[in-house]
């Protein structure tokens, strides 16, 4: 059904439109020209969308990073061998109009962070910049064939791209150029979590710099949202690989995204991460720590949050099965509900299920 969406939109907004200009006498003329802008602006959005990822995958490929996953509303494509591969269904993932995953090569030195921090930059300057090109061609084709709606059309899909890069390409690339927390936190996920996987030394690498970052910095409120960030990929490579020695003072990062948490939740993603540290820790306490009320007592934190983004619910049945608190056997193992965001990524995916076998064999033997 998703998938005709586009198609079933402009047919109820057209019978909306005619109704209401048959009870109001609306100028019918004026209707039909709404219906044409409508159906440009639709039009215009899937051909921005689709140049606007592939820029971001290829301009990241011709700078040594890895254009592994193109996903485009609920459609999901591997590549391999330069070819796109349709994975089979549709995928629940309707956060994002479109995303492509990429993923990094081998960071084993400064050299290569600031290398690939570069690469990263231009990868991402890339989708804008294609939304900036496209919509120059699409006025100037309007003014050669003198087509107004086609320059309302393209000046509204401005407006919806200029709001997405503020609060996504644009703050990303503000993020890794200044804030060195959230750029190690970037380098350590899209080396892991993608299709060509790094060494074990450039893993080793990357998380020894977030153990780093958090013992070197002072937590604080200007920095709670990277460093909350820092400290679930740290509980979750905790998690995965039974280490039982963290940093100290990471639970204090948790402790102050709880007195924080007003900040996480100006925004939703972020909201997000929040939640994400709050539970990673609680299965951290859980399974490697063997510490039941610590947990319990993290649990009240996120047991009445609403865990309504790809991905979170099943972070929370994990959270609630290992405690005890209810049988999420069943959800755990339902692998619909791992991030639809990451489908097709074999690196999340392995991560997800070594999760998900930790949980259920600590139950056994609870």
């Amino acid at each position: 059904m998703k998938n005709k969406l586009w198609i079933i939109i402009p047919i109820i907004i057209g019978g909306i439109g005619g109704f209401f200009s048959g009870i109001y006498d609306v100028n019918l003329n004026f209707i039909d020209k709404i219906m044409i802008v409508l159906a440009i602006f639709l039009l215009e959005l899937v051909i921005f969308t689709i140049s606007h990822e592939l820029s971001h995958g290829f301009v990241a490929e011709k700078n040594g990073l890895k254009f592994s996953v193109l996903y485009l509303g609920p459609f999901t494509f591997k590549r391999e061998n330069n070819k796109f591969t349709r994975i089979k269904g549709i995928s629940k993932q309707m956060i994002y109009l479109g995303r492509a995953q990429i993923d990094n090569g081998e960071i084993l030195n400064k050299q290569d962070i600031e290398k690939t921090k570069q690469a990263w930059i231009r990868a991402l300057k890339a989708g804008p910049n294609s939304d900036m090109t496209l919509s120059i061609l699409m006025i100037i084709l309007a003014l050669s064939i003198k087509l107004p709606e086609l320059i309302v059309a393209t000046l509204l899909l401005d407006v919806v791209f200029i709001s997405s890069y503020i609060i996504g390409d644009g703050k990303h690339i503000k993020s890794l150029k200044n804030d060195k927390v959230f750029a190690d936190v970037i380098l350590y996920t899209y080396s892991i979590a993608g299709n060509r996987l790094v060494s074990k030394q450039s893993k080793d690498f990357l998380i020894n710099r977030l153990i780093n970052d958090i013992e070197e910095n002072e937590v604080s409120e200007s920095n709670i949202v990277s460093m909350a960030l820092c400290a679930h990929s740290v509980y979750v490579e905790g998690v995965c690989n039974n280490i039982k020695s963290l940093p100290h003072n990471i639970n204090k990062i948790v402790e102050l995204s709880i007195k924080y948490k007003n900040i996480f939740m100006k925004k939703q993603i972020e909201s997000s991460y929040y939640r994400g540290i709050i539970n990673t820790a609680i299965l951290y306490e859980a399974l490697i720590n063997n510490d039941k009320e610590k947990a319990l007592e993290l649990y009240k934190y996120v047991k009445n949050e609403n865990h309504n983004l790809p991905g979170e619910m099943l972070d929370f049945y994990r959270v609630e099965h290992v405690l005890g608190i209810a049988n999420r056997k069943r959800e755990i193992l339902n692998e619909n509900l791992m991030n639809p965001a990451f489908k097709g990524c074999e690196g999340v995916e392995n991560i997800e299920k070594t999760l998900n076998k930790l949980t259920l064999e600590k139950d056994k033997t609870m």
